[in-house]
């Protein structure tokens, strides 16, 4: 079953594959006070201390170890939260144990998209990785928050002129610095800053950590005005021997500051270019941008660009994808002629080899499926955790899947869906070379600027109340943005965790078609995505 949203974990402890670079995924570290700031509907709320956090287990959080190496174990919880305006609700009991290796994420999703939501509840999901030594309890390493807009890539809409003052550091200043440049950092660490270097093609910046016990160490331009709500385009070229990241700095009109991590570039060599794009908060009217390190290295960086989108990407409408992972028989038992009553078609992702098994559907199941209209995506072949395989292996389970439907007769299989939501740079550049586009997990919704090849979803649970997913509905129509929702299976049994009643279902698609709310498959909604 694809509930778990853990990825890139084949260079552990590093976590979670950004788009531009591989890294620890978009969780900031906060170091200090073990803090958690959640993001919700564009609205940072205050820190929470880790120490109010309860129980996993009381959670419904799922552990599995992944990886087994010596004596230390390497655990991933996926811990789902249902968090209303102004309240935290069930996290986890971070526990005080021995720290083997003091790196992880936790991340925080929540609704955003702009809008403010008001006493609407929002799903949050968190994720992070837990190292322990053998025979002790789970101990959470590093917390933080999430901007919500994982998966976004640098846009290629063009975009208007440079807001960075001395972008390029050509103009020296005062003080060993660049002109309206300054330097900062905060924490116990002993920091150089150094001006002018060498750059990509002039001077460049470089600031030095040569003793860490925590903080970070920075060079950072003059704060611009922003308008909150709209989407900007960060780039800049850099070179570091350790891992680094990108944080914003949000000033808000009453002058409060909130960070927010927007990348975690790997070490680099040779010149590399981090870009992004991402959307301003409500409430924010100016920002700054800290490309920095926190542990012993150096970063050197040069050309520094922001700028606003010319043309705000949006979708002309928003839109529903219908998920349906594993090939469960109930899928085709239940949730089909459902569908087929309502005139709906959705994307069933099919893991090849249950095909025939107990509680699955057959091969002609599949095809018939396919002769009707709905899409047929790929699933693997047996349902692993891809970051744990071989290069080989990972090619045999996701290309071997593709090439099992195809041979059932399905002639386009377009998409693919991660197993448990994992993937990695690895397994990402697989995915790119067989198909045009894949989901992963997130629990947000999909923008115009989504990389089609981390596609977010949110994936049903049990107990997940129809009338929450009608608010998921009503703010992709509203918020003109991609909803993509995840059945397993169709079932009234509850074995499962998440199984989802046949009765929910058709209220569901009966509420997608009473709000004549379009529906698409998730290789017409990645077709919209390319749309100019």
């Amino acid at each position: 079953m694809s509930q778990c949203l853990h990825r890139g974990i084949e260079s552990a402890p590093y976590f979670g594959a950004g788009l531009q670079h591989r890294g620890k995924g978009l969780g900031r570290d906060l170091h200090l006070r073990n803090e958690v700031q959640l993001l919700q509907h564009d609205v940072l709320l205050p820190p929470v201390r880790l120490d109010t956090i309860e129980c996993c287990d009381q959670s419904r959080a799922h552990g599995v170890v992944v990886r087994k190496r010596a004596r230390r174990l390497i655990h991933m919880y996926l811990l789902r939260v249902d968090v209303l305006p102004g309240a935290i609700g069930v996290t986890t009991k971070a526990q005080q144990e021995k720290f083997v290796q003091p790196r992880g994420t936790i991340r925080n999703i929540g609704v955003k998209n702009g809008k403010e939501l008001g006493n609407e509840p929002s799903p949050f999901h968190m994720q992070f990785i837990v190292i322990r030594a053998a025979g002790y309890g789970f101990a959470l390493l590093a917390a933080g928050f999430v901007f919500a807009g994982s998966g976004i890539g640098a846009a290629e809409a063009a975009s208007l002129p440079n807001l960075i003052q001395n972008p390029s550091m050509t103009d020296a200043g005062v003080g060993g610095l660049p002109a309206g440049w300054f330097r900062g950092g905060y924490g116990d660490n002993d920091a150089t800053y150094t001006y002018p270097v060498s750059g990509k093609s002039g001077p460049g910046a470089k600031v030095e950590i040569t003793r860490y016990a925590s903080g970070d160490a920075k060079v950072y331009f003059a704060e611009v005005p922003v308008t909150a709500g709209n989407y900007y385009e960060f780039r800049d070229f850099y070179q570091s021997n350790v891992p680094n990241f990108v944080t914003v700095q949000y000033r808000f009109a009453d002058g409060t500051l909130r960070y927010m991590d927007i990348g975690m570039p790997e070490a680099a060599g040779k010149w590399e270019k981090f870009e992004t794009v991402f959307r301003v908060p409500s409430g924010v009217v100016s920002m700054t941008i800290f490309h920095l390190i926190k542990e012993p290295g150096f970063i050197v960086t040069d050309e520094y660009s922001l700028a606003e989108l010319k043309k705000q990407p949006i979708f002309e409408e928003g839109f529903v994808s219908l998920n349906f992972d594993d090939g469960w028989l109930s899928q085709y038992e239940e949730a089909a002629p459902i569908l087929a009553a309502a005139g709906l078609k959705a994307t069933f992702y099919i893991t090849t080899e249950r095909l025939g098994q107990t509680n699955f559907m057959t091969a002609d199941q599949v095809l018939g499926l396919y002769q009707s209209g709905h899409e047929i995506g790929a699933h693997t072949r047996t349902h692993p955790h891809l970051p744990l395989l071989t290069k080989d292996q990972m090619r045999e389970e996701i290309v071997g899947s593709k090439r099992a439907l195809q041979g059932l007769g399905v002639a386009d299989v377009m998409t693919f869906s991660y197993p448990f939501g994992e993937w990695d740079t690895t397994s990402l550049r697989i995915v790119k070379n067989e198909f045009k586009g894949a989901r992963g997990s997130g629990g947000i919704f999909n923008e115009k600027i989504q990389n089609i090849y981390v596609l977010n979803s949110f994936s049903l649970r049990s107990d997940t109340a129809v009338e929450t997913i009608k608010q998921w509905i009503d703010q992709a129509d509203r918020d003109k943005t991609w909803l993509i929702l995840v059945f397993h299976r169709i079932d009234e049994s509850d074995s499962s965790g998440f199984d989802t009643s046949s009765v929910a279902l058709q209220e569901i698609v009966d509420y997608l078609v009473d709000n004549q709310v379009p529906v698409k498959t998730n290789a017409e909604g990645i077709a919209l995505i390319k749309k100019n």
